[in-house]
């Protein structure tokens, strides 16, 4: 089985949970993207523009390899010079105004149209209503989670030395330490503070994923897992017993997610669906698949709630 064998193979439409207006100081666009996953293409955006990064919201994070669609707000953005904007595999399409910038969460869900590729000619696709709601690999993608068990551990040297390595940020970490040698807590907000909220998202996604694979290790139905943060309280006795004792193993405290350094951002915790529902799936039939001779390809179709992943769906209807 293989996935994102290239972008047009994997389409993602986000479903807003918002109303438009005909006037406002946000200006709403959709976004349409290949090759570029959210942050990069709206940084590039905002070069683009010349305006601020700090201006542009949006309100999922979407994948490089993949072709996605979504919606996010420009402040006091002009309608005549972003509709006229070209980047390469970046399109803008005009929405409506709104009062408040587009912020995480603001969506329903998401649509997705994925084509499954290199199968066997035996494998069968299983119908499923819902499935535990794992985060998958591409939230761990590299290092993300061992720098976001650095940082919440105050480890900033070895957080440090793994974003030297980074392709995109490594060359300003190791430009501010050749100036500052030991100030590795300045040179790590060098990076955009949502880049760092990813680091820090994943190691508590990892946390979760770990929780929830105790937590099933007998029939459950239990609708919510804690995210772990430092002011997470767990009602359930046996949820608080995992949790605390792979805190125990990781060698963290709640406290441990105060991050004094980086004031501006917040890991207080939350709570996440222990299952996604799968709604209106659709499988088409089994063809012969052109990439991969002798094997075959499934275009699959369905809506997920905010925050889930379709390549678990994927995995799980395949298992």
């Amino acid at each position: 089985m293989k996935l994102k064998h290239k972008p047009e193979d994997f389409k993602v439409e986000e479903i807003p949970d918002r109303e438009f207006l005909d006037k406002g100081n946000y200006l709403i666009l959709r976004l349409t993207k290949k090759n570029y996953n959210t942050e990069d293409a709206v940084q590039a955006i905002s070069r683009k523009l010349g305006i601020s990064r700090k201006n542009i919201g949006y309100a999922g994070t979407k994948d490089r390899n993949a072709i996605t669609t979504q919606i996010i707000s420009i402040y006091k953005g002009s309608k005549e010079r972003i509709l006229g904007l070209e980047l390469k595999d970046i399109s803008l399409e005009y929405i409506g105004y709104s009062n408040a910038p587009v912020s995480l969460g603001d969506l329903k869900g998401n649509k997705f149209i994925i084509t499954i590729r290199n199968m066997d000619k035996e494998k069968k696709i299983q119908e499923k209503k819902k499935i535990p709601n794992y985060y998958d690999e591409q939230r761990f993608s590299g290092n993300n989670a061992r720098i976001g068990k650095h940082l919440i551990k105050k480890e900033f040297e070895e957080a440090a030395e793994l974003l030297k390595k980074d392709h995109k940020y490594g060359e300003t970490i190791r430009e501010r330490l050749r100036e500052n040698p030991n100030d590795y807590i300045n040179a790590i907000k060098t990076i955009p503070r949502k880049i760092i909220q990813i680091y820090l998202h994943a190691y508590q996604s990892l946390i979760w994923n770990k929780t929830v694979e105790k937590y099933l290790e007998k029939e459950r139905e239990q609708e919510k897992i804690p995210i772990v943060g430092f002011a997470t309280e767990i009602e359930s006795e046996e949820i608080k017993k995992i949790v605390e004792e792979i805190m125990m193993e990781e060698n963290i405290t709640y406290r441990d997610f105060i991050l004094r350094e980086f004031r501006e951002i917040s890991l207080e915790g939350n709570n996440r669906q222990l299952y996604q529902e799968i709604e209106g799936l659709e499988i088409g039939r089994l063809e012969e698949d052109e990439e991969h001779p002798g094997k075959n390809k499934v275009t699959v179709k369905f809506i997920l709630g905010k925050g889930s992943y379709a390549t678990i769906t994927v995995k799980e209807l395949l298992k």
